[in-house]
């Protein structure tokens, strides 16, 4: 879901990013000091965004495609469901817990 919404919205800042670039070719604005024309140094906006937006798809891609989920199309998640502690439980009670799951891993 995140990825979605993320790659939605890079799609839509490359989008505007695009017709932003567009414009500033057609008025024609040049740097003072080097007559080098603006809309040069523009150009590497809408190509980042469109990147980000395709990362973000090949995330998707990836998530749909293999069990566990994936934080990128290289790197799976290291995340492990915990156990929470209820407010019912004292602080000792948590910490127990807690010191019992990690001597349980280190075995």
């Amino acid at each position: 879901m995140i990825s979605f919404i993320s790659a939605m919205v890079m799609g839509i800042m490359a989008w505007f990013s695009y017709q932003y670039l567009m414009n500033a070719m057609q008025m024609g604005h040049v740097t003072p000091a080097l007559r080098v024309p603006k809309w040069t140094f523009y150009v590497i906006i809408p190509v980042g965004f469109a990147m980000a937006s395709l990362q973000y798809i090949r995330t998707i891609i990836k998530n749909l495609s293999e069990e566990g989920p994936w934080q990128s199309p290289d790197q799976q998640s290291e995340y492990e469901a915990e156990e929470i502690a209820g407010p019912w439980q004292s602080h000792d009670q948590k910490n127990e817990s807690v010191i019992e799951k990690t001597r349980g891993e280190m075995s």
